[in-house]
C-alpha cells in the first residue's frame, strides 16, 4: 500500500524549539514516489504550530499528532512537548529524548545538562519544572542543590592553598584546628591526632563504612546546632576502626573539616575562599552555599522535592527538604547551590586542557589532585583528592556524584577533556528502583564523539 513517512530529528521539543519534518511518498512496493505532490503539513491541538515548509515549533506542554498530507496520501507521527530552556541541537536530540523519558521513567520533576570542552559550553539544556505548583520552567540560570559534587571543589580550594603553601597535605588537621577542640567529656580516639590533609581529601580517615561519624554531628544538628566548627568539635568523638592513611571509608565529616581548614589557611571564610580563588576566576558569580528554610533561598533556587512524609523539623512542619537542616549541616562536604552551566564553568579552570580558561591550579598540582592514594594494584576505579577516578579508555575520568535531601547532582571530566555536568530536583536515590539520571545518561554520553562548536563561556 501507498504511503507517506513522516521524517525528524527526535520526537520530543522543549517549548520554543523547531523541528524540520520532511515527508517521503512511497508506493506499494515502498519505493520513494519521484515527482510527487508538494506535502501540505498540520498538526492536532495547540502544542504546536507547522510552517508550509514543515517547521514545527513546540508551543505549549503536550502532545500533537503532525499530518502531511501528499495528494490523496497521508502521514502522521506524533510529537511531545515539554516546559524548559536552552538551544536545541539536532545531532544530540538522542541526548534530549533520554533526558526526558528518563526523568518521566524516574518522576524527577526538574533538571539540567551542560556539557563544556576546553572553556566552550557545547550544549546547556533545562528540562522540566522548577517548581510544579506554580509551573516555572527550568532554565539555564536555575539552581539546583549540587550535594556531594561540592567535594570536588572543596578539594580544588584546599589544593589551591596547598600550592600557595598555606597548607600542606601532610599537615596535622587539629594542630593546625586549635579553634576546634575536643567536646567536653567525650573520649576520642587517639589516633585522631595522626589525621592529615590527605587523609581527609581521600576519606583515609579510619572511619568505618557505616558512616558512623556523620550519625555523631547529624544527630546535633537535629537539636538545632548548625555551627560548622561545633559540628567538627562533636566528630571528634567518633571511634576509628583502622589507622588513619590506610582504607577509604566515605564520609561528610572530613570535608566539614577541611572547610575549617581552608579557613584557618585564608583568612576568609570557607565560602568566601571559594568563591575568590576558584569560582570568580572561572567567571561564575551566583553559585553559594545553600540554606535549608524557604525564606533564606535564592529567588533561582529551585523547588526541591523527596518522597519524604511531611514532618516537623527545625524550621517548621513540611517537607524533610523544607523543614531539617541538611544545607547547613553539609556545608563544605555538600551544600553548594549551583547551575549545571556554573559547574561546568569551575570544572573548567581546573580541567588541565589547553585552549580554555587558565587553570587555577598547575599542572602538577593537578596530578597530585587526581593520583591513586592508597597504595596496591592500579585499580580501574579509587578515589583520589576529591574525586572518584574511573578507567577512560588509556585515561581517566574524574567524576563525582552528589545526593542532597532534595537535589542529585553528577559531575564528569573525561579523559578527552570534555565536561558533564547533571542536576535535578528529585533527591538523589528516590527514582523508579532508587536510580537517577546518570546511570542512562553517562554510557549515551560516552558514544558520543561529534558535538556541536559551542559558545565561548
Amino acid at each position: 500500500m501507498a504511503s507517506v513517512t513522516l521524517q525528524r530529528s527526535g520526537s520530543w521539543l522543549v517549548i520554543g524549539d523547531t523541528v524540520r519534518f520532511t515527508a517521503v511518498a512511497r508506493d506499494a512496493q515502498g519505493a520513494t514516489v519521484s515527482g510527487a505532490a508538494t506535502p501540505v503539513f498540520g498538526a492536532s491541538g495547540d502544542a504546536v504550530t507547522v510552517t508550509a515548509g514543515g517547521d514545527v515549533v513546540g508551543v505549549k506542554v503536550g502532545t500533537a499528532t503532525v499530518t502531511a498530507r501528499v495528494g490523496t496520501l497521508e502521514g502522521t507521527a506524533t510529537v511531545q512537548v515539554v516546559a524548559g530552556s536552552g538551544a536545541r541541537a539536532t545531532e544530540l536530540h538522542m541526548v534530549d529524548s533520554a533526558m526526558i523519558n528518563e526523568m518521566r521513567r524516574l518522576r524527577i520533576p526538574g533538571a539540567q545538562i551542560a556539557i563544556a570542552r576546553a572553556g566552550r559550553l557545547l550544549f546547556a539544556r533545562g528540562y522540566g519544572w522548577a517548581d510544579t505548583t506554580t509551573r516555572r520552567p527550568v532554565t539555564l540560570d536555575a539552581m539546583f542543590r549540587v550535594g556531594s559534587t561540592s567535594k570536588p571543589l572543596t578539594a580544588v580550594a584546599t589544593m589551591r592553598l596547598v600550592q600557595e603553601g598555606k597548607l600542606s597535605l601532610d599537615t596535622k588537621v587539629f594542630e593546625r584546628l586549635t579553634n576546634v577542640p575536643s567536646i567536653a567529656g567525650r573520649t576520642e580516639d587517639p589516633r585522631t591526632v595522626q589525621l592529615t590533609v590527605r587523609d581527609l581529601l581521600a576519606h583515609l580517615q579510619g572511619y568505618d563504612s557505616t558512616r558512623v561519624v556523620d550519625d555523631t554531628s547529624w544527630a546535633v544538628v537535629n537539636r538545632g546546632i548548625v555551627d560548622p566548627v561545633q559540628l567538627a568539635r562533636y566528630g571528634r568523638s567518633a571511634r576509628f576502626t583502622t589507622n588513619p592513611g590506610v582504607r577509604h571509608a566515605y564520609n561528610n565529616y572530613g570535608y566539614i573539616l577541611l572547610g575549617r581548614l581552608i579557613e584557618r589557611a585564608s583568612g576568609q571564610t570557607y565560602e568566601q575562599y571559594v568563591k575568590s580563588a576558584i569560582l570568580a576566576p572561572a567567571g561564575v558569580t551566583a553559585m553559594h552555599l545553600g540554606r535549608s528554610p524557604l525564606a533564606s533561598r535564592h529567588p533561582l533556587e529551585v523547588t526541591c522535592y523527596d518522597t519524604s512524609p511531611t514532618l516537623t523539623g527545625l524550621y517548621g512542619t513540611g517537607k524533610d527538604c523544607d523543614v531539617r537542616p541538611y544545607q547547613e549541616y553539609a556545608e563544605a562536604s555538600g551544600a553548594w547551590v549551583a547551575s549545571a552551566t556554573d559547574m561546568a564553568r569551575w570544572i573548567s579552570v581546573v580541567d588541565g586542557v589547553s585552549g580554555g580558561p587558565a587553570d587555577v591550579l598547575t599542572a602538577s598540582t593537578i596530578a597530585t589532585m587526581t593520583a591513586q592514594q592508597v597504595p596496591g594494584p592500579n585499580l580501574t576505579f579509587h578515589y583520589a583528592l576529591g574525586w572518584q577516578m574511573v578507567a577512560d579508555g588509556p585515561g581517566w575520568q574524574w567524576q563525582h556524584s552528589g545526593g542532597q535531601t532534595g537535589g542529585d547532582g553528577w559531575v564528569a571530566r573525561r579523559a578527552d577533556g570534555t565536561i558533564i555536568v547533571i542536576v535535578a530536583n528529585l533527591t538523589r536515590g528516590q527514582g523508579t528502583g532508587g536510580a537517577s539520571l546518570d546511570a542512562v545518561m553517562m554510557p549515551l554520553l560516552r558514544t558520543i564523539t561529534t558535538w556541536p562548536a559551542g559558545v565561548p563561556f
